[in-house]
């Protein structure tokens, strides 16, 4: 095929580098159009399928990267109290601090995500308003949110492999799990352990 402009004609084949240049500068709006997802997901081994988004790679704790210089969360938070809204851990002190409540007899539901995950922001109003109505009724379980990017020794402590998992926590131990965002499943699993 052939592209005449005037007197000058050119074979497309030979405009092919310049055009896939000129769109190299748009790559990452493309994938996100394309996909759904920026070329920097697709570049870290995350595939999402069926409201589950499996990492190609397990986490593995780094101890030299272990966020210890990070700023400690607000210091109003008490992770022994259940409230009507979704707590976000901003640390590896705050993972320590909600291990301890649920050690002393407090259970908590946290929901692994990560911000590109599809499926994690799909069920992300399903799990707040679970939260809400739980602790509306009884105030029995604090639900919070942990982001597998920030705090990846929490993920790898839990051995967390897909986005979203939902672990429900009872006397310091995992009692329950389920991966994926599926709202019927959410909300059997909050409805056994939260009573």
């Amino acid at each position: 095929m052939i592209i005449c402009i005037g007197p000058c004609c050119v074979p497309v084949y030979a405009l092919l580098p310049f055009i896939m240049a000129f769109f190299a500068r748009f790559k990452e709006t493309i994938m996100t159009w394309w996909y759904g997802t920026s070329s920097a997901e697709a570049d870290c081994g995350v595939h999402c399928e069926n409201g589950v988004c499996e990492l190609k790679k397990p986490m593995v704790a780094n101890p030299a990267e272990d966020g210890t210089s990070a700023e400690a969360s607000d210091a109003s938070t008490t992770w022994d109290q259940a409230t009507k809204e979704v707590a976000v851990l901003e640390s590896n002190e705050d993972w320590d601090e909600l291990k301890k409540a649920s050690e002393a007899g407090r259970t908590f539901v946290a929901k692994f995500t990560a911000d590109w995950c599809g499926p994690c922001k799909k069920i992300a109003p399903v799990f707040k308003e679970l939260c809400a109505e739980v602790n509306a009724a009884k105030n029995s379980a604090k639900f919070v949110e942990i982001d597998v990017d920030e705090l990846d020794e929490v993920s790898a402590d839990v051995k967390v492999s897909a986005m979203p998992t939902f672990v429900v926590f009872k006397n310091g131990s995992e009692v329950d799990r389920l991966m994926g965002a599926h709202e019927d499943k959410l909300r059997a699993l909050v409805a056994k352990h939260c009573k």
